[in-house]
């Protein structure tokens, strides 16, 4: 019996360590930080550093998101969730932000 509760404490105590509330909903955490010069002027896009990689470029954000994006804004620290769509050029999707 004491082993038994001894391990069931262990057990919690593992589970309340180990559990990070932050980020458990996003894939990434990122930053905005410049409007994407490549694209063209009427089209729009903005620059983003995921992960300490620097350069992914997405044209905008889902309508559900609780900001919008504006260039006196700059640099924005999100999480996020996203899909790569050129590997070429970096250009990605945002799922959630």
């Amino acid at each position: 019996m004491l082993f038994l509760l001894s391990f069931l404490i262990l057990l919690t105590i593992v589970a309340v360590i180990s559990c990070d509330k932050k980020n458990d909903f996003f894939k990434s955490r990122g930053e905005i930080y410049s409007i994407d010069p490549t694209m063209c002027g009427c089209c729009g896009g903005w620059l983003i550093k995921i992960d300490d990689v620097v350069g992914y470029h997405f044209d905008g954000i889902p309508e559900n998101s609780n900001f919008s994006l504006s260039f006196d804004s700059l640099p924005i620290i999100v999480n996020l969730d996203w899909q790569l769509i050129n590997n070429v050029n970096q250009e990605l999707k945002i799922r959630k932000i």
